[in-house]
């Protein structure tokens, strides 16, 4: 899982939280995946995404509430709010490269969050009447509705919690929405040995995750940024299933199967992490 100012990021598939290595995830070519994203601060956040460098939300800004998390599982395409494809790693063949060229973002997940505006304490705010501090917004009267989930402000949506199932194997602008989430199954399918460890994701199955509109709020104006990488091949080998944080780690010296916390092999001293 990675952290920074507050936020949590991690993904998911197969219903469990993949292991992070330095800012890396991996995933077998042809798995659905979700990410799950975690507000830590004490107020809420206006969150953005973007995978291989498309805005998976069209522009619009997804709110979590505080201490509140979203585990978010599909592209927002056309305005639909009710149903869209769930993100699909695939190995970037010559043949896709071919078609639509390679991106310098390809495999990459961008988060950048930014906070709502802190309450003033309650002297203050009788002091000077100024507080809190309205930023005029000629999209607030579109926005309505409001959620359990919490707020959604300029371009986002809040989301509940929801869990990807994935099975795959490999051998060799600005509208605001919140969202009530639903689990989804996806398919089993096997894949030649890649020609990178290099993916791209795609449209995947069909997700019925929904979304409805809220209100707008300000921030505090502090965009921060996380970013991670998702591999499908480790040293040529393609990834078999996805490395989660339970999964056991095997000496590559002499075999033996470690505790999944474990760095070195407590057989022979072997480093374990992935590199």
């Amino acid at each position: 899982m990675m952290y920074d100012s507050k936020m949590a990021l991690a993904v998911k598939a197969n219903s469990r939280v993949l292991r992070e290595f330095e800012d890396a995830v991996y995933i077998p070519f042809g798995c659905e995946y979700s990410l799950l994203i975690k507000n830590l601060n004490s107020v809420k956040a206006m969150v953005r995404v973007w995978i291989d460098g498309t805005d998976v939300t069209e522009g619009t800004s997804l709110v979590v509430g505080p201490n509140q998390s979203i585990d978010l599982e599909r592209f927002i395409k056309n305005g639909n709010l009710d149903a869209g494809n769930k993100f699909k790693f695939i190995e970037r063949t010559a043949a896709i490269s071919d078609h639509r060229g390679n991106k310098i973002d390809d495999g990459l997940i961008r988060v950048e969050f930014e906070y709502a505006l802190p309450p003033a304490p309650y002297q203050d705010r009788i002091k000077t009447n100024t507080w809190p501090r309205i930023i005029p917004n000629p999209y607030y009267d579109q926005f309505v509705g409001n959620t359990s989930f919490g707020d959604v402000a300029k371009g986002g949506g809040v989301y509940g919690a929801t869990e990807v199932n994935c099975s795959a194997s490999a051998s060799g602008g600005t509208t605001t929405r919140s969202l009530h989430a639903s689990s989804a199954s996806a398919s089993t399918q096997s894949y030649s040995a890649p020609q990178s460890d290099v993916g791209i994701t795609v449209a995947g199955d069909v997700s019925d995750q929904k979304f409805t509109t809220t209100s707008w709020f300000a921030t505090d104006g502090v965009k921060h940024v996380m970013v991670m990488r998702v591999l499908g091949e480790v040293e040529g080998t393609p990834v078999a299933a996805p490395v989660t944080v339970k999964t056991k780690p095997v000496c590559s010296s002499c075999g033996k199967v470690n505790k999944a916390t474990a760095k070195f092999c407590s057989e022979c001293g072997t480093g374990l992490q992935i590199v």
